[in-house]
């Protein structure tokens, strides 16, 4: 912020190219209504408005000043084209850059005082002596693994990505959104989730494709495929800041900053899709179904360990024979994904970037399934009977 042109003009004004707050505060009712260019010429020469001037007389007087605000990260967009595959409209897909994205997020001045930028460990006095506690990112021991990485003087940011299909219409089309949004994880939790914090920003609109005159198990494989693809595109920069790039910090220092990847939040059918695993394993570990009541824990779903299953698979059928891929594929736990984006991506792994669905595999199970159990047991009447007395008794039987 200190390098752009306006910036001494700020040092008296923070709210130039506005005379003030309040002029701020019109002019930004004005641009993000649904007013057009001439409905705000028209109430700009009211002569209401004239009693109580502004510094801008026209909408075109007020765009120019919108644009002469500090840039944003632009947004792009690319088509993609999958081999001889015809699709019902085309591959479109909307993005911004995701490292210009993070470095937008990192040097905004409001998490100054919220974001920790050095690894720390956190002790409680107890009986039993000092215990170690979890409650950042940064003191957690994931942070000073990466960070025991990286050069001396160096930091790092660690990237949250967060993706979800969402209906958009329902009856009336079907239309369908899948944005990718990224956050980063130095940023207080507490601040992180808050929606007015603006602590996540949207990186892309991901395409839904619609392949035309293909079995399911090709389409499928196809839109996981585009779906790696098209995040590749937006990550390629963050991936390839494998030595650090100079940034700004919330303070306006700069700093040599690495990127990460350490979280993804998803729910449990995108995990899956991420981590590369078919329908009826485990996104984090080697289980598959049958396995899930298992007593003793397998082992985790490595980012090496998939992508030896997939390198084998390459070498035993082609992978452009999607039919033939696909069986071979299921018979290892994969989906078809040959080129996972998080694959040249350090440090970066399924298992341990995949945060718990916590909507699905915690809210959702409860409901579905424990209480479910309960009214079998004792009835639903005889449930809220209990729940509204305020008298749960668990028998010891």
């Amino acid at each position: 912020m200190e390098c752009d042109q306006y910036a001494e003009e700020r040092r008296t004004n923070l709210f130039y190219p506005f005379a003030s707050q309040s002029e701020w505060e019109l002019a930004n009712w004005l641009s993000s209504g649904a007013l057009s260019q001439k409905e705000i010429d028209q109430f700009l020469h009211l002569q209401r408005t004239r009693d109580y001037p502004v510094s801008f007389n026209t909408a075109k007087d007020l765009r120019a000043r919108i644009e002469g605000l500090p840039e944003v990260p632009k947004w792009r967009y690319q088509e993609i084209k999958v081999g001889s595959y015809k699709t019902k409209s085309p591959i479109m897909l909307y993005w911004r850059d995701g490292l210009e994205v993070i470095e937008h997020l990192f040097c905004n001045p409001v998490f100054a005082q919220c974001i920790d930028l050095t690894p720390y460990r956190e002790y409680e006095r107890t009986p039993r002596g000092n215990e170690r506690v979890y409650g950042e990112f940064m003191s957690a021991d994931h942070a000073w693994n990466i960070q025991s990485g990286l050069p001396n003087g160096h930091s790092f940011l660690g990237v949250i990505g967060a993706s979800d299909k969402t209906p958009l219409t329902i009856g009336t089309g079907n239309k369908e959104m899948h944005p990718l949004l990224l956050s980063i994880a130095n940023i207080h939790a507490g601040v992180r989730m808050k929606a007015t914090s603006h602590a996540y920003a949207l990186a892309a609109y991901l395409p839904i494709p619609k392949f035309l005159n293909v079995s399911q198990p090709v389409q499928a494989v196809l839109s996981a495929r585009v779906y790696h693809f098209a995040i590749s595109i937006v990550m390629k920069n963050l991936k390839e800041n494998r030595n650090g790039k100079a940034m700004s910090d919330p303070m306006g220092d700069l700093r040599i900053i690495h990127t990460p990847l350490v979280a993804w939040i998803a729910d449990y059918p995108e995990q899956l899709l991420i981590a590369g695993a078919s329908a009826r394993g485990s996104p984090i570990s080697t289980a598959m179904v049958a396995n899930f009541g298992d007593s003793t824990p397998h082992p985790p779903r490595t980012a090496l360990y998939t992508l030896q299953l997939i390198n084998e698979a390459c070498s035993a059928c082609d992978p452009c024979d999607i039919t033939a891929f696909h069986k071979l594929c299921l018979q290892k736990g994969l989906n078809g994904v040959v080129e996972p984006f998080w694959a040249d991506w350090e440090t970066a792994c399924p298992s341990r970037f995949l945060t718990p669905d916590a909507l699905h595999q915690w809210h959702k199970f409860y409901f579905d399934h424990c209480v479910r159990w309960v009214i079998n047991i004792i009835t639903g009447r005889e449930l809220d009977k209990r729940l509204s007395d305020g008298n749960i008794v668990i028998s010891k039987n």
